[in-house]
C-alpha cells in the first residue's frame, strides 16, 4: 500500500539501549544469546557502535516531509495562530469541528507536536492506540514522547 512504513526494529534506541537490556537480562539469569552484530566482533565487553543514529534521522525527517506535504494548509498561515486541520478526528456521526487543532503563532515543531499528541490523545478518550493509528506513528512513539513530557515536568504522572 502506498505512503506505509513498516519497521522492524528501533531506530529511537539509544546507543547503549540494547547493551543495558541485555546486561539486565544476564543480571536476571536469563539463558539469552549476544545481540547479533551490536557489539564490535560480537564480544559484549567492547562498547557497541551506533550506526544508525543517521538513519534514525533521515526516516523521521522524511516522515515529517511528507506529513507537511500532505497537509491541508496554506503556508502562509503556519505562525499566523491558524487553526490546522485534523481531518482523522473528525466526528463522522456529527460532522463537528472536532477536526480542528488550534496551534499558537510561532510554535515550535516540537510544541506543535506535543500539542497534536495531547489534543489527539484527549479527543480518543487517552487511548493511546488510536491516538497512535490516527497520527501515523507506533504505540511506542507515542508512550516514549508521553515518558518525556513526563520526565520534563510537563505532564500529569497519571497520563
Amino acid at each position: 500500500a502506498l505512503n506505509q512504513v513498516h519497521m522492524f526494529n528501533h531506530l529511537e534506541y539509544d546507543t547503549d539501549s540494547l547493551r543495558n537490556e541485555y546486561r539486565r537480562d544476564l543480571e536476571a539469569g536469563r539463558d539469552i544469546q549476544t545481540p547479533k552484530n551490536y557489539f564490535p566482533n560480537d564480544d559484549p565487553e567492547r562498547p557497541p557502535l551506533n550506526r544508525w543514529r543517521g538513519h534514525g534521522h533521515l526516516l523521521y525527517g522524511n516522515w515529517v516531509n511528507m506529513m507537511y506535504q500532505r497537509a491541508p494548509y496554506r503556508i502562509e498561515d503556519i505562525g499566523a495562530g491558524v487553526a490546522v486541520p485534523a481531518p482523522h478526528l473528525r466526528d463522522s456521526a456529527s460532522g463537528s469541528s472536532a477536526d480542528v487543532i488550534a496551534l499558537p503563532a510561532k510554535s515550535t515543531v516540537a510544541e506543535a507536536e506535543k500539542i497534536l499528541i495531547l489534543e489527539t490523545l484527549k479527543r480518543l478518550d487517552y487511548n493511546r492506540s488510536k491516538t497512535a493509528t490516527a497520527l501515523g506513528v507506533t504505540v511506542r512513539t507515542i508512550r516514549n514522547k508521553l515518558r518525556r513530557y513526563r520526565e520534563a515536568g510537563e505532564l500529569d504522572e497519571d497520563l
